[in-house]
């Protein structure tokens, strides 16, 4: 995400989100568990209203990742909180 490469193919998405509505799609079911939620956090921390569709239905609101620690545009997910997070996640499906 501190590459020019992303930055770039980040500018060219919002470029295309401000003239139509685009989706990005990700066969994860948890949407912090999917890489699509390192381009929303880019993409909010920038501005630009993100929608994580559940179902037909349903879908959650554009919030940054919890443990996000963001300076401007930069966004840096600690190893070890990252770590913490995806245990109880998968603790908590497996329970399910």
């Amino acid at each position: 995400m501190q590459t020019e490469e992303f930055e770039s193919a980040l500018e060219e998405l919002m470029e295309m989100a401000a003239s139509e509505r685009i989706a990005l799609m990700c066969a994860e079911a948890v949407p912090r568990r999917s890489h699509g939620s390192l381009i929303a956090d880019a993409l909010l921390v920038r501005g630009v209203k993100v929608k994580h569709i559940m179902s037909r239905k349903t879908f959650q609101g554009d919030a940054l990742t919890p443990w996000a620690m963001v300076n401007g545009k930069q966004i840096i997910y600690p190893a070890e909180t990252l770590e913490i997070n995806f245990n109880h996640e998968r603790k908590s499906h497996a329970a399910e």
